[in-house]
């Protein structure tokens, strides 16, 4: 599990799919978020 800061808008949904997009090309997966926060799977593991 990792721990990330969101570093866009929430309520932005295109540039919040976006970011989503890149974790997950990166081998994150979310697994929840709460505030500005943002706990990630990692799916290679």
């Amino acid at each position: 599990m990792e721990k990330r800061f969101i570093p866009v808008n929430l309520f932005d949904t295109g540039t919040m799919e976006q970011w989503l997009s890149e974790m997950a090309a990166e081998g994150f997966v979310l697994d929840s978020f709460s505030g500005r926060k943002a706990v990630f799977r990692d799916e290679y593991c």
